[in-house]
């Protein structure tokens, strides 16, 4: 077969102005958290039920959406799912209480499936084409800037506008509203189809299953923050969602359509990139809530922390997504000198380079930026490119369902962490409360956190080792 050239411009196009909203949807509603809980009058503690809802609905139902595009084309579910948000983001607009504006919040968590979309769209446009693999990787991290710039837009949007109009909640609710609403009119007229090999049926039973699993193995471990439950509980339900899949594997394997090709999970090039991104998870997204209260931590009363004000933690923030912007960006560059498959092993170096100073230099702004601004580098390029190789690496019509894959894997391993960071927060305070100096206990819980994102980082660079070389 003869192969093709093609201007990135063309494949990207549109999609770049997709994650662009994605982005502000997941930069927008964080800085405005407080005037929510109170206008639903709630308490800060119950408003992080919100992020906890956000990544049971990546883990659980996601997938499904991954394998309906397979099946029925990505352009249209990346519609559909666009669909969805726009009705949600409008709900929220006329919630009035907070059950009412919680089902409409997780509903519109759907958003976090266009990324894996996006990027089995671009895959799919460069089928043929010369260098596709390559060219995937520049797409992807272009798309993935975009991401991250629209992370920083919705923060400094929200900011301005939660500032101006903070006891008007019906129009800081409006703002990304409109944007999902034009996001709509783009896909719809603005983004074109790519050919995929169709399938007769959808593996209901099998999406069920696996979303019942993956709903009791991300709820136990988010519940765990929100301490709505005891943790015997929480334990148990974990232990009955791992159980599950056990049964779930083996009714997949019996399938002749099924939801998941088990087979798939145990190719060479396919394995270590899921799991790479599980272990990722932990860095890229359990540690960012550690790394804002370390920020805010008054060293005068603890002995530790930077002591800086709600609007100086926005720089610290601006600092990661920024430098993951870069990272993005890096990728095509990295893969281009040193390989597709160093390509991902060095940002996880990064990452545990990062975090592992962390544990040793903290105690001033500028050495905590630098840290994270190292993190950030190799978190960027990892996001974009963990799911571009799952793109190239996918059998043909399962490009989908494996790139999405890789995103389920990222939420689960911070779902993970983040119930781990807590407990170890919780209990270095706890240890700190019966000492003189508050900071050795409270201390050594974030030190166990940085620690273990530098392990994870470590353990997830050995994993890409086993991919192979020219992928």
């Amino acid at each position: 077969m003869v192969k093709q050239t093609v201007k990135l411009a063309s494949v990207v196009g549109t999609l770049v102005f997709v994650e662009l909203v994605s982005g502000i949807l997941q930069g927008y509603y964080v800085p405005v958290y407080k005037e929510i809980s109170v206008f639903l009058n709630i308490s800060d503690a119950t408003i992080n039920i919100l992020p906890a809802g956000l990544m049971l609905i990546g883990a659980t139902f996601v997938p499904l959406i991954y394998k309906l595009g397979d099946i029925f084309g990505f352009k249209q579910i990346l519609a559909i799912t666009s669909c969805l948000t726009v009705l949600t983001s409008w709900g929220l607009v006329i919630s009035s209480n907070f059950p009412m504006f919680l089902f409409f919040w997780m509903l519109q968590g759907v958003y976090m499936s266009w990324l894996p979309l996006v990027i089995a769209l671009i895959n799919g446009r460069l089928e043929g084409v010369e260098n596709s693999a390559g060219l995937t990787r520049k797409a992807s991290g272009i798309v993935v800037a975009s991401l991250q710039a629209g992370a920083i837009i919705g923060a400094a949007l929200s900011g301005q506008v939660g500032n101006a109009l903070a006891d008007k909640i019906y129009i800081i609710l409006m703002v990304p509203a409109i944007f999902c609403t034009i996001n709509l009119l783009v896909i719809l007229f603005g983004v074109k189809s790519v050919l995929v090999i169709k399938k007769s049926k959808i593996d209901i039973i099998g999406a069920v299953w696996l979303s019942l699993s993956l709903a009791l193995i991300c709820f136990g471990f988010a519940s765990i923050n929100l301490q709505i439950l005891p943790i015997w509980i929480l334990i148990i339900l974990i232990i009955i969602g791992i159980i599950i899949l056990i049964p779930f594997v083996l009714y997949e394997k019996k399938q002749n359509q099924p939801l998941i090709d088990i087979n798939i999970l145990t190719n060479k090039a396919v394995w270590p990139i899921i799991l790479a991104a599980l272990l990722t998870g932990t860095a890229i997204l359990g540690a960012q809530a550690p790394l804002s209260t370390f920020a805010r931590t008054d060293p005068l009363a603890t002995g530790y922390g930077l002591g800086l004000s709600a609007s100086q933690i926005s720089y610290v923030i601006l600092a990661f997504v920024l430098s993951m912007l870069i990272g993005a960006l890096l990728l095509s560059v990295m893969a281009k000198i040193f390989g597709s498959r160093m390509a991902l092993i060095l940002p996880c170096i990064l990452i545990m380079l990062g975090y592992s100073i962390m544990i040793f230099i903290h105690t001033t702004l500028i050495e905590v930026l630098l840290n994270i601004i190292i993190a950030g580098l190799g978190a960027g390029m990892l996001i974009a490119g963990i799911p571009a190789y799952a793109a190239n690496a996918a059998p043909p019509g399962q490009a989908g369902i494996v790139t999405g894959l890789t995103n389920t894997s990222r939420s689960i391993g911070g779902s993970i962490a983040s119930a781990t960071f807590a407990l170890a927060l919780v209990q270095g305070a706890s240890a700190s409360a019966n000492q003189i100096s508050a900071q050795a206990g409270s201390l050594q819980g974030y030190i166990f956190v940085w620690a273990a994102c530098a392990l994870t980082a470590a353990l997830a660079g050995i994993v890409c080792g086993f991919l192979p070389k020219n992928k």
